[in-house]
């Protein structure tokens, strides 16, 4: 079978992971980034998947391998949550502002959040180019990993105007992630939970 057509299955197996979740999910979770991490990265992790952040809210996966060996990257820095405006521009580019950590107990089961909010500067059609002038888009982005589920990922994002200028859009994307090329992926493949929305 060619490598074109496992690829896509080794990484969501990678993504995916194998065996019971660690038992210290929490700790892990709640700790900044480890080896392999860039310095300043927020991370959120479990005993098979790790998602880092850094100061622009851009984003990138590994998978911890559970014998305890050096972690595999999964997927490249890439600004994986942006918006598309009506003139064809995105906003992808979010300022890290504010980052919280808690415990979580729902129907999924116990796990842990990270919730993370980033600005950016929107420059609609004839609005000025500079500061907030242009308009501000607050971005709210939330993760929940939890035991029961060892390297599966809940996402959470919004968006919010903060100017009182309304902000044209054509859509979204989520979670849109470019496999690293060690992980052993082709350029092609994405993680299964990319969304992609238009704006009505």
């Amino acid at each position: 079978m060619s490598s074109a057509r496992t690829s896509r299955r080794r990484f969501l197996k990678l993504v995916a992971g194998t065996g019971v979740a660690s038992r210290v999910l929490a700790a892990s979770a709640l700790a900044p980034a480890a080896s392999g991490g860039t310095s300043g990265a927020v991370a959120i992790a479990d005993g098979a998947l790790r998602i880092e952040f850094d100061s622009r809210l851009r984003s990138r996966a590994w998978h911890v391998r559970q014998d305890g060996g050096e972690s595999l990257p999964l997927t490249r820095w890439a600004a994986t949550e942006y918006l598309l405006l009506a003139d064809g521009s995105r906003v992808e580019q979010f300022a890290l502002r504010h980052e919280e950590r808690s415990a979580v107990d729902d129907p999924h089961g116990h796990g842990v959040r990270l919730t993370l909010l980033g600005t950016a500067a929107s420059h609609s059609e004839g609005a000025p180019q500079s500061g907030a002038a242009s308009g501000q888009i607050e971005k709210r982005v939330s993760i929940e990993l939890h035991e029961r589920y060892p390297g599966f990922a809940f996402y959470r994002v919004s968006y919010r105007n903060l100017s009182s200028r309304p902000i044209a859009l054509r859509g979204w994307r989520s979670t849109v992630h470019a496999p690293s090329r060690s992980s052993g992926a082709t350029a092609a493949a994405r993680t299964p939970t990319g969304a992609t929305g238009c704006s009505r």
